[in-house]
Formats: structure tokens, sequence, C-alpha cells
């Protein structure tokens, strides 16, 4: 045999041996940079849900009106399908698929919407958007739960130091009494089942607990939802988790109204099966910040902070709030407002 036919038998072997390593390498980058596209288009659309659902807010909560929710949850989906650049093609519906759920968080409680699946009158894929009355931060206190004899206290946590407590008065109705939970405490007596009020720091931990722990429930609970829907309908192998939190993003969540939502975007076929993408992110309410309203080369509006690098000079004079940047179409720069 001759010594070319040797070289090209080595150089099949060392290209055989070398793809499956190329392929994941290749395979590892893409996936990488559409994580990253992921959290940026995320990023972008829940903060343009909570600067179109800004006029409504009252001082304490942003989501309690219907129309509040309603426009939260438009933008959020509409700002999805322009960074997917769906907006107006055939694709436009598959951001619901995309999306297990979205949680609008105010400081009396939280609103989750999520998406149904289902076949209209001429048997075409159908969705309808359901969002969920408002859910409390609510735990019970009583000789149950600690061991102490006395009365139950029900109380609805806030993302604030405020508190609602029902329980039963000394005739056996029930009543509440709403406020600071240093105020509620005093007022109730200090009893012993409500020990967690009886400093700031054990208060703050307990609130947080509670806030964390049933946000965490609800979210996995909607997700395994989401995934049980686009399996039974489209015959597929659609695995959702929820992604690990880092406190730090905790106490963001948890600190004033925001809005939280997840991204699985589309799934990239990885040797017999589908290599999953996902993202989380989530907005809070933004004071005191001033932006500026620029088009790009396709004619899309977004506002900018100052200072930020697409934002021409010549852009800078007028200034607006959030809210009229939103209410005058712009989107949230995925650079500078993160």
């Amino acid at each position: 045999m001759r010594i070319s036919h040797w070289t090209m038998i080595m150089v099949i072997v060392l290209i055989a041996i070398a793809a499956p390593f190329t392929f994941k390498t290749v395979i590892s980058a893409k996936s990488a940079q559409l994580n990253t596209d992921y959290a940026n288009y995320l990023i972008t659309a829940t903060q343009g849900s909570v600067a179109s659902a800004f006029p409504y807010y009252d001082g304490r909560n942003i989501f309690a009106r219907d129309t509040a929710r309603g426009e939260a949850v438009d933008t959020f989906y509409e700002t999805l399908r322009q960074c997917f650049n769906y907006t107006g093609t055939s694709y436009a519906d598959q951001v619901f698929y995309y999306v297990p759920c979205v949680f609008l968080i105010d400081t009396d409680g939280f609103y989750i919407e999520y998406t149904i699946e289902h076949a209209d009158a001429d048997g075409n894929a159908a969705f309808s958007e359901i969002t969920t009355p408002i859910n409390k931060w609510a735990r019970t206190y009583s000789s149950g739960s600690n061991g102490l004899a006395g009365s139950a206290y029900h109380v609805e946590y806030h993302l604030d130091d405020t508190v609602f407590v029902e329980y039963q008065n000394r005739v056996g109705h029930m009543t509440g009494i709403s406020g600071n939970y240093e105020t509620v405490y005093d007022k109730l007596g200090r009893p012993a089942e409500l020990d967690v009020f009886s400093s700031h720091g054990k208060f703050s931990a307990e609130r947080n607990e509670a806030v964390i722990s049933i946000l965490q429930d609800r979210m996995e609970y909607y997700i395994n939802i989401h995934d049980e829907s686009m399996n039974r309908l489209n015959n597929v192998r659609y695995e959702f988790t929820l992604p690990e939190i880092k406190g730090e993003d905790w106490a963001r969540l948890i600190d004033q109204p925001t809005v939280v939502s997840f991204l699985q975007g589309i799934q990239m076929p990885y040797g017999t099966g589908y290599l999953n993408i996902y993202s989380f992110a989530g907005s809070e309410l933004e004071h005191e910040h001033s932006y500026y309203v620029a088009e790009d080369g396709n004619g899309n509006k977004f506002y900018h902070r100052e200072g930020c690098p697409a934002l021409p000079p010549e852009n800078t004079k007028k200034p607006y709030s959030m809210y009229n940047a939103a209410k005058d179409g712009a989107f949230p720069c995925p650079i500078c407002v993160r």
C-alpha cells in the first residue's frame, strides 16, 4: 500500500476520533451563546413588563388592578416576540411554549400568569392565558405548630414589615388586625405563639423564609403543569426544572414589586436527544432614574441610561421616566438597563 493511502487512512481515523470532541465543543459554545441571548431576552421582557404597569403603581402595589396585570403580561410576550424576531410571523405563538409562567410579585402578594394550549373549532392550536387571583404568603402559628397552648394566629406576610393577622377573639369571633409587625404584636398582647415577632431579626428571617418557600413551591408547580401540557399535546419530552436561584437573587426578588419569569427556548438536537437551554430573570420596580430614548438601525426604540454606548449624544437632551419611555413605545436597552 502506498504511503499516501496510509496517510489518508490515518487522517480519516483522526477525524473520526476528533469529531465527537469538536461537535461537543461547538455545541457547548453555541449553548453558551444561546443562554446569554435568552438571559438578555428575558431581562428585556421582564423590565418592559414592569415599565408598562408603572402608571398603576400606588406607592405599595403595582399589579393590583386587572388592567395593570393585563398590560404587564401583554408587554412581556410582545417583547419576547420582538427579541426572537417573531412579531407578525407564523411563529408568534411559539413564545407560549418557551415560557412556563410569569410571576407578578406585589408588596401584598403575587399573581401567576400561565398559558394553556387547546384546539379551536377548526382543530388548530389555540392558547388561553390565565392569571390567578392574588396569592398570599401566609402561615399559621398555634399550639399545634410550636408546642405551646393558646390561640391560633393566621399571619399574612408582605414584602415590607407589615402583616395581617387573623385570630379568634375572646367571644369566639374571627377578627383581623393589620399594620407594622411590632404594633400588631403589642396590640395582641405579645402572645407566645408569635415569638417570631419579638425582634426584627427573627421577624425578617421568618418572613423571608415564608416568602421564598411559597414562591419556590408555586414556581415548581406551574413549571410542572407546563411540562405536562406540552408533552401531552405535542408528543414530546419537554422538561423544564426550576433553576437554582442564589441568595442575592432572592434578596432582590423579595425586596419590592417585581416580574419574574423563566425561558426555555428552542431545543438544540444533541445526539439522539435534545439539549435544553433556559434562563431565569426578574426585574424590580426602579425609582429616581432618568432614561433617554433612541432608535436603532431597524427603527426600534429603546430607552437607555446616560452613558450607554448605544445612546447617541444627540439623544441625551430629553430625559424620560421609565413609564414615559415605555409609553412612547420604547423597550429597555439590553446593554445598560439591567
